[in-house]
């Protein structure tokens, strides 16, 4: 019987203040979009899920990815960019979320086609992005450019500087 409000996720039913985690990946893209990349790949990682009760794991899932690759999606079609479903990459990590990491850009990078811009969901994922990439000789941003969301400060730590949505707190 007591008022609860939840910040970033609550239940079904639960009054939640959160961002708008469609409008930011819109805008993450249209960046790279304005920085004239076309082939933009999206890594979204999910590992909180996997510790959520039963009945809530489908909501985290669905949620968090549906938003931001709805958001990464309008963004390219305003643009006029056709969509490549091979250049997105749902990374679940039970275990090490590096490894999944990798393997999801190793996959990018072997494409025949390779993007020229990457759209993480969050730091952590950009920053073993950044770590991939180095092991195929990759320059960032001049070969490939990654744009993260969550601004964790990882972006001072992480070299080349990451470029990261900021999460007004």
């Amino acid at each position: 019987g007591q008022p609860l409000v939840c910040i970033g996720w609550g239940g079904y039913g639960q009054v939640t203040v959160r961002l708008d985690d469609r409008a930011t990946a819109e805008a993450a893209t249209r960046h790279l979009i304005g920085l004239g990349h076309r082939r933009i790949g999206f890594i979204g990682h999910v590992s909180d899920y996997e510790y959520a009760a039963p009945d809530e794991r489908a909501h985290l899932k669905f949620d968090g990815f549906r938003n931001f690759i709805d958001g990464y999606r309008k963004a390219l079609s305003e643009a006029g960019i056709a969509e490549e479903k091979h250049l997105i990459e749902h990374v679940v990590s039970t275990y090490s979320q590096q490894e999944a990491v990798h393997w999801a850009i190793r996959r990018l990078m072997h494409l025949d086609k390779r993007p020229t811009a990457v759209f993480c969901h969050t730091d952590f994922a950009a920053s073993h992005v950044l770590d991939a990439l180095r092991e195929f000789g990759c320059r960032v941003p001049e070969d490939v450019a990654v744009v993260s969301f969550d601004y964790m400060g990882l972006g001072s730590f992480v070299t080349p500087k990451l470029t990261s949505m900021s999460v007004p707190r």
